[in-house]
């Protein structure tokens, strides 16, 4: 299976495993813009198979969203499904977010998406659980055929990784079957072995930069039961430093985060409504008052922390100063 390129002076070098795989490597910087080159940049469309990313942010999405194909996107949560369908004006179908205030689209309005002649290419932008419903409105309305039709799932690994969505991979790749392998991709950011026999035959294509991200890291090492107060500690001086930028928390653990907000309000750094906590609603009774559910791409609080319910791929369209918070009895994948 070959790759379909736009402009092939991006590329550093492509290779190809006796096994199969392959690797592709592009330049970082675009030589006739200031900006990081973006796979759209590079390819016509994604390949097949299983796509491994070497980061986060290299477009690939959008590079399907702009592909010369019909495309139906699967993503993880509704806020990357919205935010990504508004952007590119595709049609989305979940549930209500800033984006797309309406709370459901009727299977009418995906037909009529359908039948308007005037969107050569049709895009459709859903969540894992909205997947059965498109697809059977789709499959009847083209009577069954779906050849020309591509599946995009992004964020493969958290399906297999993360228990809530489990049963969401399972129907998803049941449904990814009924495509033939050259209309089908699995998309991810992070390198891991599938635990389902139907994908060890993919064609595999590794995509990386030439030049590694940098980012200025500082680690704090310490003890389970300092953990709190080295964290407390951290998030006070990153707030001294820097009063009017926003911290990003990442921390697998509601009562770890509440904690660490309690801490923050009973000590005046912050108030109640400069915190806003982001986990599932299974916890939202643990989480309150600080909880919080993301429906843009803007971060809701002065300090925000975000528990494994949304360690997905998101996109957050402003500067903040991320803290990542790691234990043995509450880790992060």
């Amino acid at each position: 299976m070959s790759l379909k390129f736009n402009d092939k002076s991006l590329v550093v070098k492509t290779s190809k495993k006796a096994s199969g795989e392959i690797n592709l490597v592009i330049k970082r910087d675009h030589p006739d813009q200031k900006r990081e080159t973006k796979l759209s940049d590079v390819l016509k469309e994604l390949p097949a198979g299983v796509v491994f990313k070497d980061e986060t942010g290299m477009g690939a999405t959008h590079l399907e969203l702009l592909a010369s194909r019909n495309s139906i996107i699967v993503e993880p949560i509704k806020i990357t499904a919205s935010s990504k369908a508004y952007k590119s004006g595709a049609l989305y179908a979940g549930s209500a977010t800033k984006f797309h205030p309406k709370a459901y689209v009727s299977d009418a309005e995906i037909i009529y998406y359908l039948s308007d002649a005037s969107i050569e290419y049709k895009k459709i932008v859903v969540v894992a659980d909205s997947l059965p419903r498109v697809i059977g409105i789709v499959r009847e309305y083209y009577k069954k055929d779906l050849r020309k039709w591509f599946l995009l799932i992004d964020e493969i690994d958290t399906f297999q990784m993360d228990s809530t969505y489990r049963n969401s991979m399972e129907y998803c790749l049941d449904i990814f079957d009924f495509f033939l392998p050259s209309n089908r991709t699995l998309l991810s950011a992070t390198q891991i072995e599938f635990s389902d026999e139907r994908l060890q035959s993919e064609q595999v294509t590794n995509i990386r930069y030439d030049k590694p991200a940098k980012r200025n890291i500082n680690i704090k090492v310490t003890n389970t039961e300092q953990l709190h107060g080295v964290s407390a500690d951290t998030l006070i001086e990153t707030l001294k430093k820097h009063p009017s930028e926003k911290i990003f928390v990442a921390y697998n653990s509601v009562k770890g985060c509440k904690d660490l907000a309690d801490h923050l309000v009973k000590n005046g750094k912050v108030s109640a409504s400069d915190i806003a906590l982001f986990c599932s609603a299974n916890s939202k009774g643990d989480a309150l008052p600080y909880y919080s559910e993301l429906d843009s791409d803007q971060l809701k609080g002065k300090v925000n922390f975000f528990t494994s319910a949304y360690f997905s791929g998101f996109d957050i369209e402003e500067s903040y100063h991320l803290i990542s918070i790691s234990s043995n009895r509450n880790i992060i994948y």
